[in-house]
């Protein structure tokens, strides 16, 4: 393996504490009971209160202990940097780091950032290591934690795969990904990725930012890269999509794989994988639609037309119409179809999420016959595109429809899909979901969840909009809109009801947390389903599948930042789901309650209201 570049830094934060105090001040230090250690006590400016507790058992991992088990005391800094105004200071001297390493007054936290170009044969290797080692003040002993990421690049064939590795004491994490462009970008986007080692780690302030600045040379870096790939002189650390567009040129040339003129955003979301490329000729557009099984004259024609049209609802749309999709597909006016922003890093996702699950849409074991495909077609084309009821999203709500079909059919074997126009399947889908509610009798769902994740949900979002035509004399108002988490099977219901959609038949998903974003009189709202792994907003719909008005975007995308955050902290799951009696008037009926076990749910797939 020859080592091309390698970038190093290694320094230590540093927190000193006196062990020391004059004798007329001896009073305030004295050990303090009942308080939470991790409260810093922000009255006494530069003072902390750290755990004196009585050890646990044997172990030895405090240099001191107190006598009880809720004993603190208070430490004042010995050093106070008067750029930050904390009592950390950054350091590369191993001199004055080796001396505080076994100091029971300080906490100390190592840093080594490593970014390298290695080339092995024909393979081409980029990685960014990070390890981060630490202990806090009074303690014993080191933690320490450590991340590699890396691409690495064959420069014969023109595959790349991603690397992921995370350790720390009590966990590992490994993951690898080939050719997933959306991979890629991250790694390259992010704040802290492949070429943006400078804003994140160290602040601009710290006494130590030039040496880093000195080691860590995105000219030298950039250059090597560009050198070995072949590309053109970048500076990748300011645009890194303009990597990312290198790396795709690169890549299609690399494979030869034929492509239409605007095929960046097909091959980064959409990529075939080399089996695909082989049986159809190495053309991505045939490629693509025969991965997802739906490859005919008439989609070929069509995504070549519309190359930003949602792959995810033609798919699906195929899907109801069988193996002679083609013949129905063709009688669709192409307005009809749902187009999205492959930018968008939300749909991206969903776009991914949908490619690796999108054969449970394919088996969705429902019984179509010609008369109700036919009726598909017709509401398609009589749907008004600036209604409110008539919007480009329709195509998922069939999903919903036909499996409140088959839901109710088990009672009703003669129910089918009669609309001819919009407004009669609006009508019919509302009954449905009454029939359905009327079926689903005696018993309800109720979920359970955390109650942080509740609280802080449910708070009320304040959204400033601007009253006045002019943006250079803007009239703001705040406007306040209020979230309900819907927890009951009822609440289910009285959102569809009141929004004319079919949100109570997600009243047995697991998967996904609803909730409802409502003015303080009701009057008005906006559903929202978002996904409990990843808390990405899966769809929001206003009243009749229609979308959210301006003002309530806004509230939803404030919505979306919590979620995400709750999500990342295994939060937003629910934490218990039981059935519990049905309440009518506010008054239960009190039944004998049965939990449902994991094993026994039946999770629905995840498609729009």
């Amino acid at each position: 393996m020859e080592d091309l570049l390698t970038q190093r830094f290694r320094y230590a934060s540093i927190t000193l504490y006196k062990d020391y105090c004059k004798l007329d001040e001896k009073s305030k230090y004295e050990n303090t009971k009942g308080l939470d250690p991790f409260v810093f006590n922000f009255e006494r400016v530069g003072m902390i209160q750290i755990p004196f507790a009585k050890p646990h058992r044997k172990t030895k991992t405090k240099y001191f202990h107190g006598e009880k088990d809720n004993d603190f005391i208070n430490l004042e800094y010995a050093y106070r940097n008067k750029k930050t105004g904390s009592g950390v200071f950054d350091t590369t001297s191993e001199r004055q780091i080796k001396r505080h390493f076994g100091n029971p007054f300080s906490s100390i936290a190592l840093h080594t950032i490593e970014r390298s170009v290695r080339r092995h044969g024909d393979k081409l290797t980029i990685k960014v290591y990070k390890q981060f080692k630490s202990r806090e003040v009074n303690s014993k002993y080191f933690r320490k934690s450590f991340n590699v990421e890396s691409v690495t690049i064959n420069l014969k064939t023109g595959n790349f795969t991603i690397l992921s590795l995370t350790k720390s004491s009590k966990t590992k994490s490994t993951r690898f990904r080939t050719n997933s462009f959306f991979e890629l970008s991250q790694l390259c986007r992010k704040s802290n990725g492949l070429f943006k080692q400078k804003i994140n780690h160290i602040s601009t302030i710290s006494n130590v930012f030039r040496d880093f600045e000195k080691a860590f040379s995105d000219l030298d870096f950039n250059f090597v890269i560009s050198q070995e790939l072949g590309f053109k002189f970048e500076d990748y650390s300011r645009e890194p999509q303009k990597f990312l567009d290198n790396i795709i040129k690169f890549f299609v040339e690399k494979k030869q794989i034929k492509t239409p003129n605007e095929y960046e955003n097909l091959l980064c979301c959409l990529y075939p994988t080399e089996k695909y490329l082989k049986k159809n000729d190495r053309k991505l557009v045939s490629s693509i639609l025969d991965m997802f099984g739906i490859k005919s004259k008439i989609t070929i024609k069509l995504l070549h037309k519309i190359p930003n049209i949602d792959v995810m609802s033609l798919s699906k749309l195929c899907y109801i119409f069988g193996k002679d999709h083609g013949k129905y597909i063709g009688n669709i006016n192409e307005d009809s179809f749902k187009k999205v922003d492959y930018n968008s890093g939300d749909m991206t996702a969903q776009i991914i999420m949908f490619k690796e699950n999108f054969i449970n849409f394919k088996n969705h074991g429902y019984s179509i016959n010609d008369d109700e495909r036919d009726n598909v077609v017709r509401i398609i084309n009589t749907q008004q595109k600036d209604s409110i009821r008539g919007s480009n999203s329709f195509i998922d709500t069939v999903y919903d429809h036909f499996d409140m079909i088959k839901k109710i059919s088990e009672f009703d074997p003669n129910i089918r899909l009669r609309a001819k126009n919009f407004e009669d399947y609006y009508t019919e889908h509302t009954e449905l979901t009454k029939i359905l509610t009327a079926i689903q009798k005696g018993w309800v769902i109720e979920y359970q969840f955390h109650p942080d994740t509740v609280k802080d949900l449910e708070k009320p979002l304040d959204v400033k909009i601007n009253l006045s035509e002019s943006e250079s004399d803007p009239t703001w108002v705040t406007e306040t809109f209020y979230p309900v988490i819907l927890k009951r099977e009822e609440e289910y219901v009285e959102e569809g009801k009141t929004m004319h959609h079919c949100v109570a038949t997600y009243a047995d998903k697991d998967k996904s947390i609803i909730i409802s974003i409502r003015t303080k009189d009701k009057t008005d709202r906006v559903t929202c389903e978002f996904d409990t792994q990843t808390g990405i907003c899966i769809q929001a719909r206003h009243f009749c599948n229609g979308n959210p008005p301006g003002d309530m975007e806004l509230a939803v995308e404030q919505l979306k930042l919590k979620t995400k955050k709750y999500a990342k902290l295994g939060m937003l799951n629910n934490t218990e789901k039981k059935r519990v009696p049905v309440k009518i008037n506010g008054i239960e009926i009190k039944k004998e309650v049965v939990p449902i076990f994991p094993e026994h749910l039946f999770i629905q797939q995840q498609i729009e209201f």
